[in-house]
């Protein structure tokens, strides 16, 4: 097996391996829970910001 890799199985043929990116990550509340109470404002939305599959809303 390659080095910093690690099998999930070990006869599998599926590995885990950190390539270092790391997205710019954002928190934001979630969309379309306003029956929710104060838990709609929460930040529990993990976005990568400005990613073009985002939503602008």
């Amino acid at each position: 097996m390659l080095p910093n890799l690690e099998s999930i199985i070990p006869a599998s043929e599926v590995w885990v391996e950190d390539d270092g990116c790391q997205p710019p990550v954002s928190l934001r509340p979630y969309i379309g829970i306003d029956y929710a109470g104060e838990a709609k404002d929460w930040l529990l939305r993990y976005i990568w910001t400005n990613h073009a599959s985002l939503s602008k809303k």
